[in-house]
């Protein structure tokens, strides 16, 4: 006999940080499923065309899509930092002397600095660091790391400097009224 399914439906969802609490009300009810099985999908028969493929109604679709998701993206974010948030937060820009543009080569490269760095504070090659990084590219093409971490202890800029070896860092302690 398999699983019996569950299903929850709900049309009021809300999202408390310490700081926020976000109430979103819907018109039409949400239907949650908690077995997953539901959601096989064959790859086979549907196929996801190229943006360039699509009509312009479609890539508009698309487009309004994309946003939404990084909006999305942007607030859940906000939450984490929000819900992370204490007087040890630190914010680092980590930035490459050489033109670096090889993703795959800045990401390893921070990889490592993050081992170096957990490793210097704690001891231990377990990852104990508790952060939220992104990369972005200069106007020269080269990349470079911004990360906020979490309960961060002191380190002096000379010691961050000495591990990462790549180029400039700027570590700023993270004002609240700033977030």
């Amino acid at each position: 006999m398999g699983k019996a399914k569950q299903c929850f439906v709900y049309n009021t969802k809300i999202i408390e940080t310490p700081t926020t609490k976000e109430v979103y009300f819907y018109e039409t009810p949400i239907y949650s499923h908690s077995n997953s099985d539901s959601k096989t999908s064959n790859t086979q028969a549907h196929k996801r065309k190229v943006f360039d493929e699509m009509s312009a109604h479609k890539q508009y679709d698309s487009l309004k899509r994309k946003q939404k998701h990084y909006e999305q993206t942007r607030w859940e974010i906000a939450r984490i930092v929000d819900c992370n948030f204490d007087n040890k937060t630190k914010f680092l820009t980590l930035t490459f002397r050489e033109n670096i543009q090889d993703i795959t080569i800045t990401n390893k490269e921070f990889k490592y600095f993050i081992q170096r760095l957990n490793y210097y504070l704690y001891q231990t090659k377990v990852q104990t660091l508790k952060y939220i990084a992104t990369w972005e590219k200069q106007k020269r093409g080269a990349i470079h790391y911004h990360v906020i971490f979490f309960d961060f202890p002191f380190v002096a800029k000379e010691k961050l400097q000495d591990l990462w070896t790549h180029g400039f860092i700027k570590i700023n302690r993270i004002d609240v009224d700033s977030m």
